[in-house]
């Protein structure tokens, strides 16, 4: 019996010793604490030791797709440390074989995949570039996100060639075809995005070319459909039996003319008589310009014109009218007041507003505002200076409402970008001299007091220049273009040079020469500058059609012209953010509640004339 005891006895203590000998944790506690240990690397940007861990994890995860993606993170640590041939060797490993490389390919898509949606389009690039070629059907997902890549980089022609390599390794019709919608869709997007037609390079091949030419002519389709029919001729004959004649034209084609559509009856509502009857009229003769253009796309409509006056009483007795006429579309009511009005009526039918009566006040669906807001331009304006980290500066503003309504949402925009106005002064418009507003603006008299008590200390005489204040990264001069033509020059005898200085658009005749305004920078119209399309040709028909016109209407004609044009995208019912077209008034985009956006051409007065600069390279 005592043997039976001690030869248990024995066997417990064995088996206990056994089981010490092999207690060490279980690997998935150890993958996990790697994992932790490599997060916690990448979070300090502890990139080398970060691609260590990842490779150790990839080497005890006993799952293949597990590991692969394990291997691919240790890669793009490498990458991030800056040593991508380190990822290069690591692809090339007997681990990364013994993965394989479907295994590895997924991982770099999934990946891929992951940082093109958090914007880091580069890192993935420089992630492909580190792996061994991948041929055959494998390399079609990294092809499509490569080319999403360089459309986010906002490169066509490389993605252009991926997306083109990638239609090669397809097999079905349908594949292809969706493969060019896709090549279409990020081609169309950097097209319409830019503020002018994309550039071709000199290296591009003729797939390259005939896609970005077919972009460029689409970009402008809006602008005057005949032209684009025109252009579409041209481009088949010069680029005969390309990938896009059977997969995207015909599409296009039926696209537009789903998007040219407009209403049976159309009604707008303006003042035609009384004090805004001048703007009205201007509108008036724009909207019908752009009616009658050569190209309007599909029937046009009826279209009825009702006088509203200058109160809101006029507005809605002219709403009531149209509605009697069946009017399923209105343009209008102009003033601020009447759209009010209107919109408290919460009408049935579409409308485009012409006034914004504001962004927080909402609107009922297909209820859509346009306007001439020069907060348009100063939101564009503020905007450009905190891309540029411009953010402490000063204002010159124009005493009166107008100029605290423009104080107070300028102050709201720069405080959005961390900037602030630093120097603000006010200043009575229509005087022949600001010398006054501008030494104080500018602490000149400070520094003609520094210069004399400097000279009494010396006990001699100086000659001494005053010095304008150094500490304005910009200056912001809210002027119309008689009061710029009359501040600039002085703004430059006071030694204003290096500080760039930046207005509204002008308010006088389009293509007048002033040399008064040289150095100012402001955002511009294409209808203004006449260097964008047939512009210039519309132009030049309405002066022919009206020549009694004001020519300080021109403006509210293009409002006209492009309060037309909008009507049949707006029927579409397009989302908040979706880019519309480059119109007279700007390249136009739908904003937030039922608002249209305005975007402009950069320009800068050189000898007198506006000249239009690349905002990229623009040097401030």
């Amino acid at each position: 019996m005592r043997t039976l005891r001690l030869t248990l006895g024995a066997l417990i203590s064995l088996t206990l010793l056994a089981s010490c000998a092999t207690l060490r944790p279980p690997p998935s506690a150890a993958v996990a604490r790697i994992r932790k240990q490599a997060r916690t690397a990448e979070q300090l940007h502890e990139w080398s030791e970060a691609a260590r861990l990842h490779t150790q994890l990839a080497a005890i995860t006993r799952r293949p797709k597990r590991a692969a993606r394990a291997l691919v993170r240790a890669a793009e640590d490498w990458i991030q440390a800056g040593q991508p041939n380190e990822a290069r060797r690591l692809f090339a490993s007997p681990l990364s074989r013994e993965l394989g490389a479907p295994a590895r390919v997924q991982a770099v898509a999934r990946m891929g995949a992951t940082l093109l949606q958090n914007k880091h389009p580069g890192r993935f690039l420089a992630l492909v570039h580190t792996l061994p070629p991948v041929t055959g059907s494998l390399a079609a997902p990294l092809l499509r996100l490569e080319a999403d890549a360089w459309f986010a980089r906002d490169r066509a022609d490389p993605a252009i060639r991926l997306l083109d390599e990638r239609a090669r390794l397809l097999t079905r019709t349908r594949a292809r075809t969706q493969n060019a919608r896709l090549l279409w869709s990020g081609l169309i997007r950097l097209a319409t995005a830019g503020r002018r037609p994309l550039p071709i390079p000199a290296e591009a091949g003729e797939t390259e070319r005939a896609w970005i030419t077919l972009a460029n002519l689409m970009r402008s389709a809006w602008e005057n459909p005949a032209d684009f029919r025109r252009g579409l001729l041209v481009w088949k004959r010069q680029f005969p039996d390309h990938t896009a004649e059977a997969t995207i034209i015909a599409h296009l084609v039926r696209e537009l003319n789903r998007l040219g559509q407009y209403p049976k009856t159309l009604a707008v509502l303006l003042p035609l008589t009384g004090s805004y009857g001048p703007a009205g009229l201007a509108i008036e003769r724009g909207l019908l310009a752009s009616r009658y253009s050569e190209g309007s796309f599909d029937t046009p409509p009826v279209i009825r014109f009702y006088n509203t006056g200058s109160h809101v009483k006029g507005a809605l007795d002219a709403y009531r009218r149209a509605l009697r006429t069946h009017a399923r579309w209105i343009v209008g009511p102009l003033l601020k007041p009447q759209v009010r009005a209107l919109l408290a009526r919460r009408p049935a039918v579409g409308v485009l507003a012409l006034n914004d009566v504001g962004r927080s006040i909402p609107k009922p669906d297909r209820f859509y505002e346009f306007g001439l807001s020069p907060r348009d331009e100063l939101h564009e304006i503020v905007d450009r200076l905190i891309r540029q980290h411009r953010l402490y500066g000063g204002a010159l503003i124009p005493h009166g409402s107008w100029g605290r309504a423009i104080l107070k949402d300028l102050k709201r925009d720069l405080d959005r970008g961390h900037g602030k106005l630093i120097a603000i002064q006010r200043y009575t418009p229509n005087r022949r001299s600001y010398s006054s507003d501008l030494e104080h603006f500018l602490r000149i008299r400070g520094s003609i007091i520094r210069g004399q008590a400097l000279a009494g200390t010396l006990g001699m005489r100086l000659t001494f220049t005053p010095a304008p204040r150094s500490d304005l990264d910009f200056i912001l001069l809210i002027a119309n273009t008689l009061g710029a033509r009359e501040i600039m020059p002085e703004l430059r005898y006071f030694g204003v040079t290096s500080v760039p200085v930046y207005g509204l658009s002008r308010d006088d005749v389009p293509g007048t020469i002033h040399e008064d305004l040289d150095g100012l920078r402001v955002p511009e119209t294409p209808w203004s500058l006449g260097t964008h399309g047939s512009w210039m040709r519309v132009r030049t028909d309405l002066a022919t059609l009206w020549p009694q016109s004001n020519p300080r209407a021109s403006r509210f004609m293009a409002f006209g012209f492009d309060a037309y044009r909008l009507i049949p995208w707006l029927r579409n019912r397009p989302n908040p953010g979706q880019r519309l077209f480059w119109g007279a008034t700007g390249f136009l985009s739908l904003g937030k509640n039922g608002r249209i956006d305005r975007h402009f051409i950069w320009v800068r007065f050189e000898s007198g004339r506006a000249v239009p600069v690349d905002s990229a390279r623009m040097k401030d």
